[in-house]
């Protein structure tokens, strides 16, 4: 049997190895030890020790990277593929219209056809990480409270990962303007039915006609979602609502106290910058290209799901969560005012997810709790913003929250100063609770702190 080829850019990803150890195993079995590593960087130490397994890679390199890339972004790989196929060979073009790109059953049943290179091996793993980091908030905000880790089970994890790819490919086909012309549009597209469809709902302002360049998009954005199941939509949608969502939970979390802010839903969002803003707490500074044309995502998978719905069947459709199959204690009760954590939109708060009250307020909700001495006071009111925010002070809005549990108050009754550490609240009891020490805690704080206005 002839052996394969290795590629040249795979053959450069690990240097020779630098001492020598005798191993006596079989080639084959050398292969199955380098095929079970979970990641390049035990790979490359592997090499670096025997010369036997630097000359397995080298015989069999492709297999091995792609053994070791499988375990690394899981089940979700044919999607991660194809998004890097269109990174890789498409994009480097300048001209998006002159290529298609295989669907992802191709990526699927051809897994050993494509191979990437030294670069893109490293962009997939990336990204990889990035979809962990993204899955984990997504884990804690919907699915298990008490752990910033995902904890979505099997099933779960695969529909969020794949549909985080999906849209990751409609975000670069967006941002690289792969449907502006005309010419970008496949031959056998037939989607009047979309215009009489979308005729049905003209009651809705963001789905109005389209005309000219807008149409084009989201015809060529049509084309690409009739071949995903319905189920494959609505886990695309649910998962760019969190993305949004979490845009906007990045942009209240970081409020300038003299800068209102509205967030805008749909706005252009790269979940490789999304990770890394969530990462380090710091909310993006720029989108890279208009929101009009981002919403024509939802637009274009809306459509689709219609075309195969009657308007009274989509709408009941439409409400059903697609990823999440069932939240973890969902039953559990506020510690103070026995509200069940399924009943509110943003469940329970506790130790483990505290943080994320940071961003559950926009700047004029926040300013509306607290005391008139201090809300209509713009001194007073900047200082208390520049303690909390600026980085050689900074402290979050979860420790303030714990320490203002601490605080005993003789103007409070019994039940009033009943709060724990490791209690459950939601947020009504938990924005009572700053509304009414907001101010002692401020007070005491200037005193400890030598702060003046």
């Amino acid at each position: 049997m002839e052996m394969p080829v290795p590629p040249s850019g795979v053959l450069s990803m690990l240097p020779k190895p630098t001492a020598s150890v005798t191993f006596k195993f079989p080639p084959d079995v050398v292969h199955e030890i380098l095929s079970v590593l979970s990641d390049y960087t035990t790979l490359s130490a592997a090499i670096r020790v025997s010369k036997a397994f630097y000359d397995a890679f080298q015989s069999r390199s492709w297999l091995i990277v792609h053994s070791i890339l499988e375990k690394i972004v899981g089940p979700a790989l044919p999607q991660a593929k194809r998004l890097e196929y269109y990174e890789q060979w498409v994009v480097p073009t300048g001209d998006p219209r002159r290529h298609t790109i295989p669907d992802e059953e191709y990526f699927r049943l051809h897994a050993s056809d494509w191979e990437p290179t030294k670069a893109s091996v490293s962009r997939m793993v990336e990204r990889a990480k990035a979809v962990q980091l993204l899955e984990g908030y997504y884990s804690i905000r919907f699915k298990d409270r008490t752990s910033c880790s995902s904890r979505l089970d099997a099933i779960e994890a695969v529909r969020f990962e794949k549909a985080l790819y999906r849209y990751w490919l409609c975000y670069e086909l967006l941002k690289n303007d792969a449907f502006t012309w005309a010419a970008a549009q496949p031959p056998f597209s037939d989607l009047s039915d979309v215009d009489d469809v979308m005729q049905e709902y003209a009651e809705d302002p963001s789905e109005r006609p389209l005309y000219g360049h807008s149409k084009r998009i989201r015809n060529g954005f049509v084309n690409v979602f009739r071949y995903l199941a319905s189920q494959e939509l609505l886990e695309l949608l649910e998962t760019l609502a969190f993305l949004e969502d979490s845009m906007i939970w990045l942009q209240n979390a970081h409020w300038e106290w003299n800068v209102p802010f509205a967030p805008t839903s749909r706005t252009p969002i790269d979940p490789a910058q999304l990770a890394r803003s969530l990462e380090a707490r710091l909310p993006q500074d720029e989108y890279g290209f208009g929101s009009d044309e981002h919403n024509l995502i939802w637009v274009a998978a809306r459509a689709v799901l219609r075309q195969r719905k009657d308007p009274a069947q989509f709408r009941a459709y439409w409400d059903v969560k697609a990823i999440i199959i069932a939240a973890t204690d969902n039953e559990a009760q506020c510690s103070r005012c026995q509200t069940i954590a399924g009943d509110t939109h943003w469940g329970l708060l506790g130790p483990p997810n505290m943080f994320l009250l940071e961003g559950m307020l926009s700047r004029e909700e926040k300013i509306a709790l607290l005391p008139a001495a201090i809300a209509t006071n713009a001194n007073e009111l900047r200082l208390l913003h520049a303690y909390t925010k600026y980085p050689q002070c900074r402290i979050t809005l979860d420790k303030v929250i714990f320490e203002m549990m601490d605080m005993g108050l003789e103007e409070e009754d019994e039940q009033e100063n009943m709060w724990k550490k490791d209690g459950w609240y939601c947020l009504g009891c938990i924005e009572d609770l700053y509304r009414r020490r907001i101010e002692f805690w401020w007070q005491d704080r200037k005193m400890r702190c030598d702060i003046h206005v």
